[in-house]
């Protein structure tokens, strides 16, 4: 990323912070008409180290999660935009799914039927989808994660891996695509176990960890529900004798040591460390 405007800024009395920000995660695949929904994206990950001037309003957007069949919103922090993930959705007509390239996030999986089966592309930030499968087993692809691909349809495509970072004190994953539906008895698994599982024959997909900006699970053919990818996220680690304020956003902060860790879950706004 090209550290200009906010984060090339520094000088007498700047505030040296960690940033963790993901961008929304996309929902999972719908699957009508004889298709196996493919896992969601998941957001864009960006983490590093930038200086806070002194009194300087950070803006922040927090991108939500996709509805089923949609992509996730983006996430701005400061002056750099994480995108969201790509959704699997397809034509309605039953011609072909109408993957998405997510130009950021991870690629949404690809859905049972029609001709065109290949997983979404993954951006800069993000990783490819996997491929849906052709014929009676009517599996999905899993969702692209920022950590790895989603994997092809074999048993229901697996979410591809988040990233790991221990940035609030905990080591947590971030943005794990989402597991695809299958007609088998188990669908794909979430990637990283913070992504969406997919939906089998006998079950429905579940919820991706919230917050986490990773993908959705997929349906399993028309009679489970599939799941909306999870909202982003922006957390910052900084010196503990600071003090965070805020104006249309949604935060929480904690201790850790001798830092503040402040999470960001929800709004559009601006922040100041005083």
């Amino acid at each position: 990323m090209n550290r200009t405007g906010y984060f090339a800024a520094a000088g007498a009395g700047s505030l040296e912070v960690e940033y963790l920000a993901v961008g929304g995660g996309a929902g999972g695949g719908s699957g009508r008409g004889g298709r196996c929904g493919g896992g969601g994206g998941a957001g864009a990950y960006q983490t590093g180290v930038m200086e806070i001037p002194p009194e300087t309003y950070i803006p922040v957007t927090i991108g939500t999660g996709g509805a089923v069949n949609t992509s996730g919103a983006n996430t701005v922090f400061a002056d750099d935009t994480l995108q969201g993930g790509g959704n699997p959705a397809y034509d309605p007509s039953g011609v072909a799914p109408n993957m998405t390239d997510a130009s950021g996030g991870g690629g949404g999986g690809a859905e049972y039927g029609g001709s065109l089966l290949i997983g979404g592309t993954g951006g800069a930030r993000g990783n490819n989808a996997g491929n849906g499968q052709q014929g009676g087993d009517r599996r999905g692809g899993g969702g692209g994660g920022a950590g790895g691909v989603g994997t092809d349809a074999a048993g229901g495509g697996h979410g591809g891996a988040g990233i790991q970072s221990s940035i609030t004190g905990a080591a947590l994953w971030y943005a794990g695509g989402g597991g695809a539906g299958s007609w088998d008895t188990q669908g794909g698994a979430a990637g990283s176990g913070v992504g969406g599982t997919g939906a089998a024959s006998a079950d429905s997909a579940t919820l991706p960890v919230q917050n986490t900006g990773s993908g959705g699970g997929g349906i399993s053919y028309g009679d489970h529900t599939s799941t909306a990818g999870a909202d982003g996220v922006v957390i910052i680690r900084y010196d503990a004798a600071r003090n965070f304020s805020q104006t249309g956003l949604t935060a929480e902060t904690t201790v850790d040591g001798s830092f503040k860790v402040t999470k960001i879950t929800a709004g559009s706004g601006n922040f100041q460390l005083s």
